[in-house]
């Protein structure tokens, strides 16, 4: 159950050109921080159309996967031009992003690691 006091603290900060972000501390189980918030985590993307949250510490897939099916339904990627590793249902790698100098660059996972991205819930 998510209480007013608890969604107040869920006011992302806004930098332009930026997704906005809200910075949490959700050390140990970050699933069960996932559900007692996902009204107010739903309601600010509704809102800004994303939503950067940081201080999960998901450091596998399946931390990852959890916190997705505590927000809702996981989309299925579908995006045959950006390939990409299955690591759980609903947990895809980062898609290789061609840089403008003819490089290539990884994406990064919620722990900052380069080489995984996981995408969103929907429902």
């Amino acid at each position: 159950m998510t209480h007013p006091a608890a969604t107040s603290c869920l006011t992302p900060e806004r930098e332009h050109g930026k997704p906005p972000i809200v910075c949490v501390d959700a050390f140990g189980d970050a699933a069960r921080w996932a559900a007692e918030h996902r009204d107010a985590l739903r309601a600010a993307v509704t809102e800004h159309g994303s939503l950067l949250v940081r201080g999960l510490a998901l450091h596998d897939p399946a931390e990852t996967e959890a916190v997705f099916r505590e927000l809702g339904a996981l989309t299925t990627e579908r995006e045959a031009f950006a390939q990409r590793h299955i690591y759980a249902p609903g947990v895809y790698s980062a898609s290789k992003v061609r840089v403008p100098n003819g490089g290539e660059e990884r994406g990064r996972d919620s722990s900052g690691r380069r080489g995984r991205r996981a995408r969103g819930a929907s429902n």
